[in-house]
């Protein structure tokens, strides 16, 4: 059964995903977990495919993707079949499935063991998790990370959690651009 959900509209001005005005499904997800895929030369079709050939699973994991710069548009948001057709996540698995169940799965282009995600991919980010809470009600207690549900690297050492939870909250307005 194909299961109807808001969509994202690009918008030009923003550069980053908005989500339209309806909250028929605001009870679907209840959490989100943040990844970084692992490799910087990823895209939303090298993870589908990825994920259909090697790990036998119905398509990509993940609910959106935010590309790096490489093989696709830094910063540009993506939004991904498993969100369109309401599924469950494969992106998080634990003994009783519960984030695949209650999480949207968000995933960042790149190794963050190696390099950084880029201000733009950190910037579209905060929208979408923004914008996630809003229409699905969701709490700031609510927000993790990949490594946060079991014993994993993802999103990788050098991602700035602190940053992206004290962005979120509010306790820093911006940070100064680096070099």
């Amino acid at each position: 059964m194909l299961i109807f959900l808001p969509f994202l509209i690009l918008s030009q001005c923003l550069n980053g995903p908005e989500i339209a005005d309806d909250y028929q499904f605001k009870d679907r997800w209840s959490y989100i977990v943040i990844h970084h895929s692992g490799r910087g030369k990823d895209t939303l079709n090298s993870i589908d495919r990825y994920h259909k050939e090697v790990k036998h699973w119905d398509g990509i994991g993940y609910h959106f993707i935010i590309g790096n710069g490489i093989n696709t548009e830094d910063g540009k948001t993506e939004m991904t079949a498993r969100y369109k057709q309401a599924k469950d996540g494969a992106h998080a698995l634990t003994v009783d499935n519960f984030y695949n169940k209650n999480a949207l799965g968000l995933c960042l282009i790149g190794n963050f063991n190696k390099s950084n995600p880029t201000i733009k991919q950190k910037n579209s980010l905060i929208k979408l998790v923004r914008e996630l809470q809003e229409l699905y009600e969701i709490p700031i207690k609510n927000i993790l990370f990949h490594s946060d549900t079991k014993a994993t690297e993802c999103p990788g050492k050098n991602f700035p959690k602190k940053e992206i939870l004290d962005r979120l909250t509010n306790k820093i307005l911006k940070y100064k651009l680096e070099q």
